[in-house]
């Protein structure tokens, strides 16, 4: 004979069932979401484009001085980044849900309303990168982008070794501050 089951303990489980989908899905996603640091993931296409000149937003400079690179080799490294496609497998935006949690702070619109929209990815194979200069130094990003398999075995990431070692520390430089 079939057990029955009371409705109050049926109440109970779909309550608790809600609280687990509330605390995974609203609650820890948005513990990541309070960013208060300035960022260069709000700079512009043209922000880039200016750092040859100097032109940098005070967001940049506070990103630069953290990441201890320059102007220059953070512009080439962006150029270097786009010419090599890295956006086809990487993400520059942490989304507020929980598989993203640990990646590092949300990115909002108000971080990626003037970014060159390209850059800001439209698949994610390979980690995201919005946060990568918190979560890698810059002599593991180097290890990383020069042969990826050394480091991970299981990699799908191609090996960037034909790039100088000029080009790959100005990619490392652009990386480190994606903070």
């Amino acid at each position: 004979m079939p057990r029955t089951v009371s409705v109050t303990r049926m109440i109970v489980a779909i309550v608790a069932l809600f609280g687990v989908v509330v605390v995974t899905q609203v609650l820890f996603p948005g513990i990541e979401a309070r960013q208060s640091d300035p960022s260069l993931r709000a700079v512009t296409f043209a922000d880039f484009e200016a750092f040859g000149s100097g032109a940098l937003s005070p967001q940049a400079v506070t990103a630069l001085a953290e990441s201890g690179v320059s102007a220059d080799e953070v512009l080439s490294g962006w150029e270097i980044y786009r010419n090599e496609g890295c956006v086809q497998c990487h993400t520059q935006q942490v989304r507020a849900i929980v598989t993203d949690v640990g990646l590092g702070p949300v990115v909002g619109s108000s971080d990626i309303a003037l970014t060159d929209f390209d850059l800001t990815g439209h698949e994610r194979l390979g980690p995201d990168l919005s946060s990568v200069g918190f979560r890698l130094d810059q002599r593991k990003l180097a290890e990383i982008v020069s042969d990826a398999s050394a480091r991970h075995g299981w990699t799908t990431m191609p090996s960037y070794d034909y790039l100088s070692d000029a080009e790959i520390n100005d990619l490392v430089a652009y990386l480190s501050t994606r903070r």
